[in-house]
């Protein structure tokens, strides 16, 4: 079995394998997932599905009882007309979530198709391009330009805005995904069992909860916590954002019914379920706090009536409920996948980088042995995290890569710390 592909040239920079030493290629047969959130599920499903013995942790009293627990999820992704990290992740991941959500858990899945809409001058510009791009590489079947006019008749609603439909997206049951894909013969779940440490030993990690029955061994731990992931000392140099997000729930309008498809542009709705919709949400960079806002519901609806200022109308005089979450970010907005740095090694290792960003060396620095991190999903955690739970499964299991070199780097947690080197700062 081939091994991952070696991790060069961050910013012209090698990072070196891995998995470091390789005394480090040991077989993982038990591993330890903390979190049950999206991240935490797909990677313990994708673990489970290769054999592996998984024990899932996580301090709350069921699946998706944080970020991942809103009662409807989008499925969408940003693309883009040129090549890049960004773009190439976003057509990736969500071509993969795709087929991933209809064979692992359609019943939590609503494929009523996705309609974003080009508000503003420089979205239509940037959405012609797309539909061009997708004109030309004859991929209409994932999306395709449409004019306001046939947005409507796909929507059921008058729409202002031209856009760009992708038939087989819709909306997801956040918790209903969750615990569908932790029902699996090799995962043990455990509940209300806060990880507060993590310690090396000797073959693999020791994990000490708070409360429970008792310390954990495992050959590997998988740190999948959203914001929690910088609790722990291993992994507190990772500059993950917080970002607040209060999704608006009201009851089901006269006109509302009509919505047959999911809309987002600089915002979203999406069809009832329930006899309720979901819309929103705000973006509230690091703010940590969680309780609701008047405020926030208020700026949701004028958000909805840059879309559908009928149905803000219909709704600003209803009840209205929600949520508000933690989103946990990346400074380049991707996610990270894949080991552990040891921090001091890579600093020094790389120390002359100070000096030149281009500098080339070829020594490897050490990784923090059979310790792995995804995170940082911001507010696409549903499109990015299937992909990216199976890089991580490849990192673990010496597999060949789901992605190509490049995503593979894009998504590595120590390209962070090698371009502030680049940029003679530290974390």
């Amino acid at each position: 079995m081939a091994a991952p592909p070696l991790l060069e040239g961050f910013d012209s920079a090698p990072v070196g394998a891995a998995h470091g030493r390789d005394q480090s290629r040991k077989q993982v047969k038990k591993v330890a997932v903390i979190g049950a959130g999206i991240s935490g599920a797909t990677t313990a499903r994708a673990l489970a599905e290769r054999g592996l013995d998984v024990h899932v942790f996580d301090k709350g009293p069921q699946p998706g009882a944080g970020a991942s627990g809103n009662d409807q999820g989008i499925l969408y992704a940003k693309l883009s007309p040129k090549p890049g990290p960004n773009g190439d992740f976003n057509l990736h991941a969500l071509i993969f979530a795709l087929r991933f959500y209809r064979e692992k858990c359609a019943e939590a899945a609503h494929f009523c198709g996705l309609l974003q809409l080009a508000q503003g001058e420089k979205e239509q510009r940037l959405q012609h391009q797309i539909g061009q791009w997708l004109e030309r590489n004859k991929a209409e079947a994932l999306a395709r330009a449409v004019s306001a006019e046939e947005a409507s008749a796909i929507a059921g609603l008058s729409l202002d805005y031209d856009g760009l439909y992708f038939p087989q997206a819709g909306w997801l049951q956040p918790q209903k995904v969750c615990t569908t894909l932790l029902q699996h013969d090799n995962i043990r779940l455990h509940f209300e069992t806060e990880i507060e440490e993590l310690t090396a030993r000797e073959g693999g990690w020791r994990l000490h909860p708070r409360t429970g029955n008792g310390d954990f061994f495992a050959d590997a731990a998988i740190i999948c916590t959203a914001n929690g992931i910088r609790q722990f000392p291993q992994t507190a140099a990772l500059p993950l954002r917080p970002i607040r997000g209060q999704v608006s729930s009201v009851a089901t309008g006269e006109q509302s019914q009509k919505l047959n498809t999911t809309l987002c542009g600089e915002g979203y709705i999406a069809p009832a379920h329930r006899g309720r919709h979901s819309f929103g949400a705000t973006f509230k960079l690091k703010e940590t706090a969680t309780e609701l806002r008047e405020e926030e519901h208020r700026e949701n609806l004028e958000t909805l009536a840059g879309l559908l200022p009928e149905i803000a109308a219909e709704f600003s005089s209803q009840p209205l409920s929600g949520r508000a979450a933690l989103r946990a970010a990346t400074p380049d907005y991707l996610p990270m996948a894949g080991p552990v740095p040891d921090w001091d090694s890579l600093d020094s290792t790389y120390a002359d980088l100070r000096k030149n960003r281009k500098f080339l060396i070829p020594q490897r620095a050490d990784y923090q042995s059979q310790l792995y991190v995804l995170g940082g999903l911001g507010s696409r955690g549903f499109t990015y995290a299937p992909l990216a739970a199976e890089v991580l499964a490849a990192w673990i299991c010496w597999e060949e890569m789901p992605v190509s070199n490049e995503l593979t780097k894009a998504l590595h947690p120590a390209r962070f710390a090698i371009r502030d080197l680049g940029k003679n700062r530290k974390n």
